[in-house]
């Protein structure tokens, strides 16, 4: 009904190694942390500081608070390398997540839905591009990749590559992530609707959805009344499939032998 995607922050999900470096780099970067700090770095912080101040963002606002409240000649190039790095990184990004596969999956369904009432998009990158085609905030598509967060030493010079990095734990998911930043998008005037857990991006439906699945488990009247939600807000021509997951051989029946040929 709101024609938007929800984009969750960072900071909001269970996986402590969201966006993390690896570790023999995180090590590595430790041994160069009392470098890091100077006049050029403070005054680089106190500029992110007044930019985030102009922003239309609660989230915004309290990292502001945070700011304020350092002693800059005395914080360690530690605390604000987490700051920065770990607290600032995991509050300013937001993703909303997909999983790229050709068939359905058992593991997904039962690991991310709540119960028979949940239902499954199915898209492709094309059509994910032109819903955003028309939108002011900025959206950024790209496929996780997987790693040993124990033994990789990959370094990158931004951070966009470590939003699409996960532990090998996560492979299943095979997951492509959308990405936005509701703190650039404040300071820039495209905010839509930000709060602190994320933000509401408009997206064009119609070209967005593909099709809909409904749970394995998902009873006949709630298959009936997706239908006629759909109707109700102008989606009636997106067909709604039932999850293979939830038939049964007895559901096949054999052509008569008279069809099958000799």
């Amino acid at each position: 009904e709101t024609k938007t995607l929800w984009f969750s922050r960072i900071k909001n999900f269970e996986d402590p190694w969201e966006g993390a470096r690896t570790i023999p780099f995180l090590r590595a970067l430790k041994e160069r942390l009392p470098t890091l700090v100077g006049k050029e770095p403070k005054e680089l912080l106190r500029e992110i500081a007044n930019r985030l101040n102009t922003a239309n963002d609660s989230n915004a606002a309290e990292i502001v608070r945070e700011l304020k409240a350092m002693n800059w000649e005395t914080t360690s190039a530690e605390d604000l390398y987490n700051h920065f790095c770990f607290v600032g990184f995991h509050e300013s990004n937001a993703i909303n997540c997909w999983h790229a596969s050709q068939h359905e999956s058992l593991a997904m369904w039962n690991y991310y839905c709540k119960g028979p009432g949940s239902v499954a998009i199915k898209s492709s990158v094309e059509k994910i591009k032109k819903a955003f085609t028309f939108t002011q905030h900025p959206v950024i598509i790209g496929k996780v990749q997987y790693f040993d967060n124990y033994s990789d030493e990959t370094v990158c010079e931004n951070t966009l590559p470590y939003i699409l990095r996960k532990p090998l734990s996560y492979s299943f998911e095979s997951e492509v992530r959308l990405i936005t930043t509701p703190v650039l998008a404040a300071i820039n005037g495209t905010s839509e609707m930000i709060n602190n857990d994320g933000a509401a991006v408009f997206a064009n439906i119609k070209e967005l959805v593909d099709e809909i699945y409904t749970h394995p488990k998902c009873q006949e009247w709630e298959y009936d009344l997706l239908n006629k939600l759909l109707t109700r807000v102008g989606l009636e021509s997106i067909t709604v499939m039932k999850s293979f997951l939830s038939t049964k051989p007895q559901d096949y029946v054999l052509e008569p032998k008279s069809k099958l040929g000799s």
